[in-house]
């Protein structure tokens, strides 16, 4: 999957290709190289859940003799709509119940 990788500390952009996507990591293939610990936003530009994640960069290699490079990605936390574009829809009139840790006993 196409993605576009942000290095927060420079602000630089650059695209890649998400391999092995999970919930708490992933494999990123680029051309740039990124430093170890740097936190990075991982962004699907084509997902129609506006999905992007914040990580850090856990390890990275190069791929054999091409210049492209692999980046182990170890995610701190998901952006987007999770289930779909009408996730809204889910909590309209939807209102919290009453923290019962307030009642007297």
């Amino acid at each position: 999957q196409e993605v576009i990788i942000q290095v927060q500390k420079t602000a630089k952009s650059f695209p890649g290709v998400a391999h092995d996507v999970g919930q708490k990591g992933m494999r990123v293939e680029c051309k740039e190289s990124v430093d170890f610990q740097d936190n990075i936003v991982v962004t699907f530009p084509h997902s129609l859940e506006h999905a992007h994640c914040f990580g850090r960069v856990a390890w990275s290699r190069k791929v054999g003799k091409t210049r492209n490079i692999e980046v182990g990605v170890s995610i701190q936390v998901w952006h987007g709509i999770t289930d779909g574009p009408g996730t809204w829809k889910k909590f309209k009139g939807f209102k919290l119940k009453g923290d019962r840790r307030q009642k007297p006993r």
